[in-house]
């Protein structure tokens, strides 16, 4: 118990500073000097089938973990309906996982007040994939290449509209 306090201590001036970064304005893009391989991941889809990261293979892939109490995430949803649109004909999978404990009924809810359910939504209830790939925040999306590997991340909120995602996007097209 005397740890988890300290430890706790010890990260809240990070965990508060975390606002203040998206504060400043949107994150950039981290590209890999290479791949990275990613461990197998699984997340829920609404019908309650599970899909992993591998069925995704064959096409580059935007991985986008959220939460509706995060208030970045909620920001970054026009852009990311914006995103889908441009990006959906040129086989670009955006895949959104919702980290929500409470599930579907907070998920709708969310995007019902964001009018976004046109997003691919998916459930990881139990916040396994966010720890699997080293997030240490939201939102966090990653940028994986056909092959399945990260080749970028977005550490932070981003303008998924911006002019220079779009053309790193176009670049690894």
């Amino acid at each position: 118990m005397r740890l988890s306090r300290r430890l706790f201590v010890a990260a809240m001036p990070l965990l508060m500073a975390r606002p203040g970064w998206a504060a400043a304005g949107a994150t950039a893009i981290v590209r890999h000097d290479s791949p990275r391989p990613l461990p197998q991941l699984a997340f829920d889809a609404r019908g309650g089938e599970t899909v992993t990261l591998d069925s995704l293979r064959g096409r580059l892939t935007v991985l986008h973990l959220w939460a509706s109490w995060c208030a970045s995430c909620r920001t970054e949803f026009p852009s990311l309906l914006k995103f889908q649109d441009t990006f959906a004909a040129r086989h670009v999978a955006l895949v959104t996982v919702s980290i929500d404990r409470l599930g579907w009924p907070i998920i709708d809810r969310t995007l019902n007040e964001l009018s976004a359910h046109a997003l691919p939504v998916f459930l990881d209830r139990e916040r396994q994939v966010p720890a699997a790939v080293g997030a240490f925040g939201l939102p966090t999306s990653l940028i994986i290449d056909a092959e399945g590997g990260e080749i970028a991340r977005a550490p932070g909120p981003l303008d998924w509209d911006a002019p220079e995602v779009t053309a790193l996007i176009e670049a690894l097209l």
